[in-house]
């Protein structure tokens, strides 16, 4: 169950800027229940205070965004001594107006804690561990930084080129946290063309490739994978859109003292979208299969995921929404799922009250 409110805080006209800061605030209850086969249930039952400080600033060519974002939280109402809290910091600079091509850079640091509970696969990880990694469902201290840019060219009426980079760092802070969640760096950069082929249907080609570095209690572990892929988006009906793609990864994994190991992955998405407005149903479907590297061990995983959405506004202050998501790992050594569904009304125009299950 939470609320979330937000409340308009400075507004004015600089030269031809104009500046806009908002406070918002969610607070939020949350029970997490956690059952794997030969160990015993857990539930903790959580609440959450999130508030959140930002401002805007927006010129006729560029638009620059600063936020803070605190989170004061319990891992376990009935056990806590005292809340925990996070901190967050965001900042985003995007390029506006009518142009033939757009720019945009993000960066977001956090420092605080996370519990294994509230992330199945960390749950899964903190009960089964692995190469050294030590048993934990207690709250662990980390620290997280992400940078991201990316960019649009259009190059006629029908084609766009795209482009993206990425950097993030992510480790948990102490011994025991650092055994629990080692120091992962990454890098990443993907291409991609798009080209219109008729009023329905588009085109695109991409190119991406990851690289990452995991400081593994037995040793680095250096692992990256590359991926060329092709896909074709179809618009079914004025509201509905389609896509379907194909393509191969090459990946690389080399743990310390060891030669690396290249392979071979398949790689492939399916999709189904529908928005949705006051009485209608929205419908977002989506499947992937594909690599990713993992958090823990820095191993690269061939995972098929799938998700599933629906949202209902009943009217302009309810809306009703359920949403389904599955992922396993294509060896089977992992399989995990998740459901929820939730009400909103909106008390006042900047109040919304939440319920739901998870």
């Amino acid at each position: 169950m939470g609320c979330a409110l937000a409340l308009p805080l400075v507004t004015s006209l600089v030269a031809a800027a104009t500046a806009q800061g908002d406070l918002d605030l969610r607070v939020e209850s949350r029970a997490t229940t956690l059952s794997l086969s030969g160990t015993p249930e857990l539930t903790r039952e959580s609440a959450i205070v999130e508030p959140r400080l930002s401002a805007r600033v927006d010129e006729e060519d560029l638009r620059a965004t600063l936020a803070y974002q605190p989170r004061m939280w319990t891992s376990d109402v009935g056990s806590s001594q005292s809340p925990l809290l996070d901190h967050t910091l965001l900042a985003g600079v995007e390029t506006r107006g009518e142009r033939t091509w757009r720019l945009g850079a993000s960066a977001t640091a956090t420092r605080g804690k996370m519990d294994p509970l509230s992330d199945l696969l960390a749950a899964a990880t903190a009960l089964t561990p692995s190469a050294g990694q030590l048993a934990s469902t207690s709250p662990i201290s980390y620290e997280s930084a992400r940078a991201a840019g990316t960019g649009e060219l259009q190059l006629d009426l029908r084609t766009t080129l795209g482009g993206s980079v990425t950097y993030s760092l992510s480790r948990g802070v102490g011994a025991s946290a650092g055994a629990l969640l080692p120091s992962q760096w990454s890098a990443g950069g993907g291409v991609s063309v798009s080209h219109l082929l008729t009023v329905r249907d588009t085109l695109r080609l991409a190119a991406d490739a990851t690289w990452s570095v995991t400081a593994a209690p037995g040793g680095d572990v250096r692992s990256g994978f590359g991926t060329g892929s092709a896909s074709w988006r179809r618009r079914l009906s004025p509201t509905i859109e389609g896509w379907a793609g194909a393509g191969a990864s090459l990946t690389s994994l080399q743990t310390a003292g060891t030669a690396a190991v290249v392979d071979v992955l398949p790689y492939g998405q399916l999709g189904l979208t529908r928005p949705g407005d006051e009485g209608r149903v929205a419908i977002d479907l989506s499947a992937r299969l594909g690599p990713t590297v993992d958090r823990f061990t820095g191993q690269v995983r061939s995972t098929a995921e799938g998700t599933a959405g629906l949202r209902w506004p009943v009217s302009s202050g309810l809306s009703l929404s359920t949403a389904a998501s599955a992922g396993a790992t294509s060896n089977g050594e992992t399989a995990l799922g998740s459901w929820d569904a939730r009400a909103a009304w909106l008390l006042r125009s900047r109040l919304t009250l939440e319920v739901g299950a998870v």
